[in-house]
């Protein structure tokens, strides 16, 4: 089955704006060491219009407030019925606002500092608003506490991965793991992409630009596991032998698995070394995601319009 709009990777391969970036997150999430440039020129380009129909949604919630600015609300609204995304956001922006607070203490303050450290910003901001939204009886330690299946099935893949480097290709892999849209603090970089085609009047708070940076990169998860995923159905005897190609140095490799194994197995297996994603696998994948749709608890396939991939 095709997607509504299938995307030709060849008229936009010059002109990349996050060619590095979006190439490190690609290969984080499960794809070979040096992506195709024409699939990250895809995925790019996926992600402009991605990140045009978060702003325009974001954007009609503004419309009845007469406010100047886009603000986190806005976002967390589009969030807040998809409770881990929203949790996945919450540990992140919690992780953000430790490390700021972290860095301006000196290494004779740390002793316990963590533990007993107040929310950040960040945090506070959102929790204002969720608590506005949802009642008083919204607690982030509930959130922050509860298991998050995506990230647990990302490690996976990961540890599986890295069972196939050396030392310098893994050193490597981590450093690829941390890639983001906005690394440097006061570079606007990403803000002017992402307002460069003028999807929304409004200007987006700094807070709101964060969280967009962050759905921004689920956004390119999100498309590189939904190609695995196509590229593990049309590969089952790949995903099948798993351990024995993940191992290669076990003595008794076997296709076999013992209960340890399989917890440990990632149910959306990475890239085969010479197997990198492609731009076809890219755009099946989307028609996959674009067309299922549920209705009266079964699932049905049916012709639906892109939608966001992020929340």
């Amino acid at each position: 089955m095709e997607a509504q709009r299938e995307y030709s990777a060849s008229k936009i391969t010059t002109g990349l704006v996050f060619e590095n970036e979006i190439g490190c997150m690609m290969h984080s999430y499960g794809d070979i060491s040096r992506p195709l440039k024409s699939s990250v020129a895809l995925v790019e380009r996926i992600l402009r219009d991605q990140m045009n129909l978060l702003l325009k949604k974001a954007s009609k919630l503004n419309e009845n407030q007469k406010e100047k600015y886009l603000t986190h609300g806005h976002l967390l609204v589009l969030l807040r019925k998809n409770k881990d995304k929203l949790t996945r956001l919450m540990k992140y922006l919690k992780v953000k606002d430790d490390f700021d607070f972290l860095s301006k203490k000196k290494h004779a303050e740390m002793s316990g500092v963590v533990k007993g450290c107040a929310h950040g910003p960040r945090i506070k901001a959102c929790l204002k608003f969720l608590r506005k939204v949802e009642g008083k009886s919204f607690r982030l330690d509930t959130i922050l506490s509860d298991d998050d299946p995506v990230n647990f099935e990302r490690t996976k893949r990961r540890y599986f991965m890295a069972n196939y480097m050396d030392d310098e290709e893994y050193t490597d892999f981590v450093a690829k793991q941390s890639a983001t849209f906005n690394a440097k603090k006061y570079d606007n970089k990403f803000k002017r992409w992402l307002l460069a085609e003028k999807a929304t009047k409004f200007v987006p708070s700094n807070l709101a630009i964060q969280i967009i940076n962050y759905l921004a990169r689920e956004t390119v998860a999100e498309i590189v596991e939904a190609a695995l995923l196509l590229k593990r159905d049309r590969h089952p005897d790949w995903y099948h032998n798993l351990n024995d190609i993940y191992k290669p140095h076990s003595e008794n490799s076997t296709t076999e698995e013992t209960s340890e194994d399989s917890v440990f197995k990632p149910k959306i297996p990475p890239c085969q070394p010479n197997d990198p994603i492609t731009p076809e696998n890219i755009n099946n994948a989307l028609g996959r995601l674009y067309m299922k749709s549920r209705k009266n608890g079964q699932v049905e396939w049916k012709r639906t319009k892109p939608r966001l991939l992020c929340v």
